[in-house]
């Protein structure tokens, strides 16, 4: 009997542990100029931000911190999220100009196009995209990009830059970001 009580108190010290080693990661919520809001990680640190009160225009930068592979190369992942004056632009008026920047990118390509329809985006007048860049390393990144449109006429744009090395390691942790953007 002895044995028995020694033996469950040693395994549920054990899975106790265990638990405690293996927590789920801490979010936190970014809300960006009170009109878009969405859940981080603990894992992203802020790098910037700036905000203009007269336009209403607010935008915030992180960084994830650097991911290694087994090849021991560092990659680091960045997000932003820009909000601004949309006044009478339609998604696909403020979506596709809001794109140009990224078009100029090396080996740029759109592979999937999704809104809120299918499901990953919570938020009515949006639009994402994923895509492929090469950048000046010649390092392949894979990013998703979305724009919406707020009933107020603020748009937003938001995009995570993921290096195509790490992204299978931080996908279910991008695609849940995505999941809780909302209006505000």
């Amino acid at each position: 009997m002895r044995f028995l009580i020694l033996s469950t108190i040693c395994f549920c010290t054990c899975i106790t542990g265990f638990a405690q080693k293996k927590k789920a990661p801490t979010f936190t919520t970014v809300d960006v100029a009170g009109i878009v809001q969405y859940q981080i990680s603990m894992e992203w640190t802020e790098i910037s931000d700036f905000k203009d009160k007269r336009t209403g225009t607010e935008f915030i930068n992180f960084q994830r911190i650097p991911i290694q592979t087994d090849t021991a190369k560092l990659f680091v992942v960045t997000q932003s999220c820009k909000v601004e004056n949309a006044r009478g632009a339609g998604i696909k008026a403020y979506s596709v100009p809001r794109l140009e920047m990224f078009k100029k990118k090396k080996d740029f390509k759109i592979v999937k196009t999704f809104t809120n329809s299918d499901g990953l985006l919570k938020v009515a007048y949006s639009i994402g995209y994923w895509a492929y860049y090469t950048d000046e390393n010649n390092i392949v990144h894979k990013i998703v990009i979305i724009h919406g449109i707020h009933k107020n006429g603020f748009g937003f744009q938001f995009f995570i830059d993921c290096p195509k090395d790490v992204f299978p390691a931080l996908e279910q942790e991008i695609t849940a970001q995505i999941s809780s953007i909302k209006f505000l």
